[in-house]
């Protein structure tokens, strides 16, 4: 996970996460609210036998589309609500960037003539309430391998 923060030019790193607006949580923080409501959902996913990665991809598509979620127990509810309140601040970045990909912003953030004063008083501006938030997915090869990394996290599978 922590990848997703070092390595912005990751070939798949539009997939795997997304910029949100949010100067009032810091980065750690939000990795620890989202960590903890995949780590829940995973669990109850593989409490109520659905351990495939078809059913990890079906939870994702739910969290923006709250009528998806509807088939879903209700105890699935909480950690979704809490991933759609945290993806609801991408509207704001985008807004503000005029984009959504973190691949564009990072290289327009690399390119910009940092020795103009006005420059960098944007890029800290932009620095300080942009965030990276992962959207559950994490691509090795073109495999999403985040279900098993969360797996193993949870000690659900052997080391």
């Amino acid at each position: 996970m922590c990848n997703l923060l070092q390595d912005t030019s990751r070939a798949a790193i539009d997939a795997e996460a997304m910029l949100v607006w949010w100067p009032e949580m810091s980065q750690s923080r939000l990795m620890f609210l989202v960590r903890t409501a995949h780590q829940t959902l995973r669990l109850m996913a593989r409490q109520q036998g659905q351990s495939d990665s078809q059913f990890w991809n079906t939870v994702l598509k739910a969290i923006p589309d709250p009528l998806l979620g509807t088939q879903f127990s209700p105890s699935f509810r909480t950690p979704m609500t809490l991933l759609r309140l945290l993806e609801s601040r991408r509207a704001e970045a985008e807004h503000r960037l005029q984009s959504g990909s973190i691949r564009q912003i990072t290289t327009a953030m690399r390119l910009c003539g940092s020795a103009d004063e006005a420059v960098q008083r944007n890029l800290a501006l932009l620095r300080a309430g942009l965030r990276i938030l992962p959207t559950g997915r994490l691509l090795d090869a073109g495999a999403d391998v985040y279900p098993a990394f969360l797996d193993k996290a949870l000690a659900l599978t052997p080391s």
